[in-house]
């Protein structure tokens, strides 16, 4: 049996405040936030599957990207999360995906912006 890791990539577009900090960030602002979302499943070997070769459509991948990405594109992120960081959006998006896909995500990424990062194993 084999196994792999795929992955995609995608942006949307958020403000959120973050208010117990001690900053501007305190204040309401918006980032352009990059998401990579990597998954590790067993590569299907059935040679008369659609899918043989893959642990996942990459079409199918997109899709449960953007009913995630539809969620928070355009949206105060406040709304969606109580304590929007890039730790807590970062897990938000792990467990959706998990949800819909059933499969586990193995490495997630959210930047916020061009400058900051977290990654969720």
């Amino acid at each position: 049996m084999r196994k792999a890791i795929i992955g995609k990539t995608f942006s949307f577009d958020a403000a959120h405040r973050l208010p117990y900090y001690e900053g501007k960030c305190k204040e309401m602002h918006g980032h352009t936030w990059k998401v990579a979302i990597e998954v590790k499943g067993k590569v299907e070997e059935d040679l008369s599957s659609p899918t043989y070769g893959m642990v996942l459509d990459l079409n199918k991948l997109s899709s449960y990207m953007n009913e995630i990405k539809e969620e928070l594109d355009h949206k105060v992120l406040n709304d969606v999360l109580s304590y929007p960081t890039c730790e807590n959006i970062a897990y938000y998006i792990k467990m959706r995906f998990e949800s819909a896909s059933k499969l586990k995500v193995e490495r997630i990424t959210v930047q916020e912006g061009e400058g900051g990062y977290a990654t969720l194993y």
